[in-house]
């Protein structure tokens, strides 16, 4: 009895087992088509690659610049000439916009690969907002308060005052801002006023000083502008220019009040 017994489990354990099958034919096939497959389309990317790269008809010949004024154009033509043959794959764009950038008249460019063969450009110039003289040089002003160009290099023409009295400032550009705030303020105040300054004299921080087209004479506007006393002037320009033709100044930088030194005039 304990034979069979003993048998009978043998039998039974024998029974749980479970055979490892050999890898069947079908499974090795696939595993190989996987790899040669894969194997292909790597060798297709890098061909593709190395072609894109290449390939001369991916060469760069044609930058479009966007934005630039006549001079800047020229400048960055000739700065960026290094583009043209390169293939349009292989051109560092953040080093175009980089050279971009570094001319002192631009502000901001944004880059673009136009394919085939295109650079395209978009510049933001730095905007004039005003001329400055500093010693013997006229320079173009632009709006965060430093110099631009010279004007004779600027090659456009601005009909704008002419900030002066700068030669023994600490801070010239500190005092450029002050002169460019007070010609924003008269300009907001009086168009007509505004249009018929020449110059605006820092030389005294006390007492600015403007010179008139249609005047003889400087005028003080003192330490700030007095909005109120330039359209009280402009009523009365014609009388004063009529009655004294020769003065030695007018002074409008006192609140409500406008005051005339006229010349003695010799019989």
């Amino acid at each position: 009895m304990v034979g069979n017994r003993r048998k009978a489990a043998r039998n039974t354990r024998k029974q749980t087992r479970f055979r490892r099958r050999p890898p069947s034919n079908r499974l090795i096939g696939f595993l190989l088509f996987y790899l040669v497959t894969a194997g292909l389309f790597t060798l297709g990317i890098a061909y593709g690659y190395r072609t894109l790269r290449t390939h001369e008809n991916f060469a760069v010949d044609n930058l479009i610049l966007v934005g630039a004024s006549k001079k800047t154009e020229s400048d960055l033509r000739k700065k960026l000439s290094w583009v043209h043959g390169l293939n349009f794959f292989s051109v560092d764009l953040s080093r175009v916009r980089m050279e971009t950038t570094s001319h002192p008249w631009v502000e901001g460019a944004v880059v673009r690969g136009l394919l085939p063969r295109t650079l395209r450009v978009q510049v933001v110039e730095r905007q004039p907002a005003g001329l400055a003289r500093v010693k013997d040089n006229v320079l173009v002003i632009a709006e965060d308060h430093k110099p631009l160009a010279h004007y004779n290099q600027y090659g456009t023409a601005l009909d704008t005052p002419v900030i002066t009295g700068l030669e023994n400032h600490k801070n010239p550009e500190e005092s450029i801002a002050r002169g460019l705030a007070t010609l924003k303020i008269i300009r907001e105040t009086s168009l007509l006023f505004w249009d018929q300054i020449e110059t605006l004299d820092l030389s005294d921080a006390e007492n600015m000083i403007v010179h008139l087209r249609s005047v003889n004479a400087p005028v003080h506007l003192g330490k700030e502008v007095i909005p109120a006393n330039l359209k009280n002037y402009l009523a009365i320009a014609h009388r004063i220019e009529s009655d004294y033709p020769q003065l030695h100044y007018i002074e409008l930088g006192f609140p409500d009040q406008i005051a005339i030194l006229p010349k003695e005039v010799k019989d």
